[in-house]
């Protein structure tokens, strides 16, 4: 933590703002009287304060559930309060989030949560909606679209973490290599590998990550072992997920082969993308002391990047998706009259309004529209449209295999070659 940070704590602890000492039985339920004169809770007032709580804990640490958060953190604070109430420096230094920690706790001490800011975190967004695509329940309860059978708390990279584990030391066999992978993947490992894939990361690019990694443990070309393991245990364990990637990205590159550029639409916006290989261009230019230097500048061509276009189609595809979803949540959170603030698949409100995100997120998902759809709006949009030799009928049809293969012998691109055009 930074001094200054360290130096505000310390005043707070000096002034009495916060303390260890005032807990849950310090600051028993408001009442408020009715018209009668009659006490009666605010019922507003318990499921606020819990919500603040519930950040607190969550600021401090990452937890699989509420209550192993309430368990682990009584434990901290017990044995905080038996070493006098500056341990809370040390408490609060430990946190992941040690400020938003601290704003919680004089929110509770205060009885200021009214206003509390409260996040709420749409992880895996990516893998959300392709699990919406792809009807897939399992990966929805990963991804905590759905919830789980225990109620706790699903990571998905922790999820893929297990099974590749199991599946490298299949692959492996009982040497070295696969001790190492027990030893030493992780969470964080695997995020970088699996999520950067499904947006066309290469094999070659992914074994420098791993080697990057796990140097100190593995030479390169072990790292380029476990690459190709996980790609294929990537397509033979996550095939569907490969195959809507490969579909979306065969759209994109289909459609910069005829010469046009890639559009996406959702009901609100449409957007496209056209992108161009570049030259580089030797350019001379004086600096202050008026000495000549020679610069590299890349200029864009006419000429249509299909490489570049088939990786980030997919990529596209899905941020607008994320993004139109991102857009709905704001706009039915402002119907029902609560203040929110987004970054990217982060949500900020109160703790009154908080408690609602994850079913208007849920709303905001389904408001997409049926994936059938979706899928054969983008194979319309960039292959059909303008076309001879296709009628799609209804977007929610199911659309013949031979169907398709007619339209796209039909409207070959010029240019390429006889192995691509069999593929």
């Amino acid at each position: 933590m930074f001094p200054l940070g360290t130096a505000l704590l310390q005043f707070m602890l000096s002034r009495d703002v916060i303390s260890l000492e005032t807990d849950q039985e310090a600051l028993p339920p408001r009442r408020k009287k009715n018209k009668k004169g009659d006490k009666e809770c605010n019922p507003g007032y318990s499921a606020k304060r819990e919500e603040v709580e519930e950040a607190l804990l969550y600021h401090y640490k990452s937890y699989p559930s509420l209550e192993d958060a309430n368990i682990d953190f009584n434990e901290v604070r017990a044995e905080a309060q038996k070493q006098g109430r500056d341990e809370f420096l040390q408490i609060a230094r430990e946190a992941r989030h040690p400020f938003q920690f601290i704003a919680a706790k004089i929110a509770l001490v205060l009885e200021k949560w009214e206003g509390f800011p409260v996040t709420k975190d749409a992880s895996a967004s990516a893998f959300r909606i392709m699990s919406y695509f792809l009807l897939d329940e399992d990966m929805a309860k990963s991804t905590n679209l759905l919830p789980s059978k225990d109620n706790k708390i699903q990571d998905i990279y922790t999820n893929i973490l297990s099974e590749l584990k199991d599946y490298l030391v299949r692959e492996l066999g009982n040497n070295s290599l696969s001790l190492i992978v027990i030893r030493r993947m992780d969470q964080k490992l695997v995020k970088s590998i699996f999520m950067p894939m499904i947006y066309g990361k290469t094999l070659m690019s992914t074994s420098s990550d791993i080697h990057k990694t796990l140097s100190q443990h593995i030479n390169f070309k072990d790292s380029y072992i476990l690459a190709s393991l996980c790609f294929k245990f990537w397509k033979e364990k996550y095939k569907s997920i490969d195959s809507l990637t490969s579909l979306i990205r065969n759209i994109g590159w289909f459609a910069a082969a005829r010469g046009v550029p890639v559009y996406y639409g959702v009901p609100y916006f449409r957007t496209s993308h056209d992108y161009m290989k570049s030259d580089v261009v030797k350019i001379n230019v004086y600096d202050r002391n008026k000495k000549r230097r020679q610069i590299s500048l890349r200029v864009n061509t006419d000429n249509r990047d299909l490489r570049k276009t088939e990786v980030s189609t997919f990529v596209n595809f899905i941020h607008q998706k994320d993004a139109y979803i991102a857009m709905l949540l704001v706009e039915k959170m402002l119907i029902e009259g609560g203040p929110i603030y987004t970054v990217h698949d982060n949500f900020l409100t109160t703790s009154h309004y908080s408690r609602k995100l994850p079913s208007l997120y849920g709303d905001a998902i389904l408001a997409l529209g049926p994936p059938l759809a979706i899928i054969n709006d983008m194979i319309y949009t960039n292959l059909v449209r303008n076309a001879d030799g296709f009628s799609p009928g209804g977007l929610e049809r199911v659309i013949p295999i031979g169907e398709l293969e007619s339209y796209l012998e039909n409207n070959m691109p010029d240019g390429i070659s006889k192995k691509m055009e069999a593929t």
